[in-house]
């Protein structure tokens, strides 16, 4: 159905600043919007990926709003809200890699040292992008290294977080870099996949940080076992690919 609706000429279709084409159709014919509508409803499920925090929002404003109407129905616009949906089979995760600012009082040298408890440590002679789990690309003072744990996680850690970032969080961010909340602290920075890891030599070639990690992309299943569990995913593991642009569709109520 979808197919044949985006055969037409779209109503809007040009490249924006992401240097990517945003195209979009109106599907606007009420007999096809419920036959789409019937579709989705045998979906067995639909993951959030990004914007809960908004979801979250959302519904407690639709409750306000609805408390505050005493001829509430149910019908009217506070009720919904607008999402974008994309089958897994089109939705891909870019790497979510680190840069950190600084190398918590230790020499170059010595920290190499401190990695080297945990980790395999190897030169590498151009830029290191991980191709499995568990491994992970570090550049500082202009020299890529490849890091593999040397032992495998501790079983209760593995069970529970046995994601890359939270492994590279729990065995060197944290204890050598004194690294705390990603969230909150600002030594930590980010860096989605799309911008290459020439952008992490950059940032520390231009000492803007002082090293940065790159990491192997988290998995789509990572992510569905996750919510299956009725788990959130940590802060900054996901980037999520293609991104509609911000704004491009505003829904007003």
């Amino acid at each position: 159905l979808i197919k044949k609706e985006i055969e037409k000429k779209p109503i809007y279709s040009f490249e924006s600043l992401d240097r990517c084409n945003h195209e979009m159709w109106v599907v606007n014919n009420e007999e096809k919007v419920l036959k789409i509508c019937d579709l989705f409803n045998s979906i067995n499920r639909i993951y959030i990926a990004d914007g809960h925090h908004r979801m979250e929002a959302l519904s407690k404003l639709s409750e306000i709003k609805k408390h505050q109407n005493p001829n509430h129905t149910g019908n009217e616009l506070y009720n919904y809200f607008m999402v974008a949906i994309f089958p897994q089979s089109q939705a891909r995760l870019l790497d979510y890699n680190r840069l950190v600012k600084d190398l918590y009082g230790y020499s170059a040298a010595d920290f190499i040292k401190q990695v080297k408890k945990k980790f395999k440590v190897e030169k590498e002679s151009r830029s290191f992008k991980p191709n499995k789990k568990q491994t992970f690309g570090m550049y500082l003072e202009k020299q890529w290294y490849s890091l593999e744990l040397k032992e495998p996680p501790e079983e209760n850690l593995f069970h529970i977080i046995n994601l890359d970032i939270n492994l590279l969080h729990y065995y060197l961010l944290e204890p050598i870099l004194g690294i705390g909340d990603p969230r909150y602290d600002n030594r930590i920075d980010f860096l989605a996949g799309f911008h290459g890891l020439e952008a992490i030599e950059k940032k520390v070639d231009s000492n803007d940080v002082k090293i940065g990690f790159s990491l192997f992309a988290t998995q789509m299943e990572n992510v569905i076992s996750f919510a299956d569990k009725k788990l959130n995913m940590p802060p900054k593991s996901t980037w999520f690919d293609p991104k509609p642009l911000d704004g491009l569709v505003a829904y007003d109520f």
